[in-house]
């Protein structure tokens, strides 16, 4: 079928009303002979089959697209269009020689059976029938290469020691190799243990990852601390519970200086919160849970 069908002369012979139908018949007659191999030839019987009809047929061979023989029709120009029968039988017989011998010169000794067949290599050159791959061979099976263990640095193994959040330690040492290149050992050091010290009685999922510490450069960070009327500085943590009883109230203030009073000491995890040999302070039952034998 070529893009010229619409025009050609023969489809302008046959009569709008019965164009479609006659052109459809002979479009499907085409493609089921080239498929059977029949060179072009339409059995009787298999008109029904195409969904034409005795007319269809007529005006097909009126137009000149087919014309009638002995048990049907036959396609008028056929070849050298469509391959024949004959050609493509030789192709074929063709490649499956070409696949004997392949698989001839690529056979595998059983040792069990002395034979000169592997089922696995019959299995896996099934595929192979282009006859355009000259010498073609199946692909090897693919080898895993292991990748050989990381090795961490002293300095870097020094630095991840004092880190309070140990994740993703691949990810941290190659920020570390990278950050090494401007930056010494003994700041980041410093950097860790400020850190450190300013997350104690943090949760540990609070921490920033350590690549991302060394990425955002957290050492560079200022130190938050409050100074107060009656010392000197206060660190962060306690700076905030002052803060909070500040804004509490006086109140509140009182009663929890009242209790101070009758604990006598201050939490050592939680500083500004009052607690005693026996009941831990507020904040570490908000953490841990109420003493056993207690009920809420």
């Amino acid at each position: 079928m070529t893009d010229d069908l619409p025009s050609k002369a023969e489809t302008t012979r046959i009569p709008r009303a019965h164009r479609r139908s006659a052109v459809g018949m002979w479009a499907l007659a085409g493609s089921w002979s080239a498929q059977q191999l029949t060179d072009g030839h339409i059995p009787e019987h298999m008109l029904d089959e195409l969904s034409g009809t005795s007319e269809d047929a007529a005006w097909l061979v009126t137009a000149g697209f087919w014309e009638v023989v002995e048990d049907g029709w036959q396609f008028v120009e056929w070849a050298p269009d469509q391959p024949l029968r004959a050609v493509v039988l030789a192709e074929r017989a063709k490649r499956a020689e070409k696949m004997r011998g392949w698989r001839s010169r690529n056979q595998v000794s059983n040792p069990a059976t002395d034979e000169g067949t592997n089922e696995a290599t019959d299995t896996t050159t099934e595929w192979f029938t282009d006859p355009s791959v000259k010498d073609a061979q199946p692909m090897p099976p693919q080898k895993h290469v292991q990748e050989p263990a990381l090795e961490y640095s002293a300095e870097f193994e020094e630095w991840w020691s004092l880190y309070p959040r140990k994740q993703a330690k691949p990810d941290a040492y190659k920020a570390f190799k990278t950050i090494r290149k401007t930056t010494e050992l003994a700041t980041l050091v410093a950097g860790v243990q400020a850190y450190k010290l300013a997350t104690i009685g943090g949760q540990k999922g609070h921490l920033k990852m350590p690549a991302g510490w060394l990425r955002d450069r957290r050492w560079e960070d200022e130190q938050v601390v409050t100074p107060t009327a009656a010392g000197p500085a206060v660190a962060a943590p306690e700076a905030r519970a002052r803060q909070t009883m500040a804004l509490a109230g006086a109140p509140v203030v009182a009663r929890i200086e009242s209790r101070h009073e009758a604990l006598g000491r201050e939490c050592e995890i939680h500083p500004g919160y009052p607690q005693s040999e026996r009941e831990p302070c507020a904040a570490c039952e908000r953490t841990i849970g109420p003493p056993e034998g207690n009920q809420f």
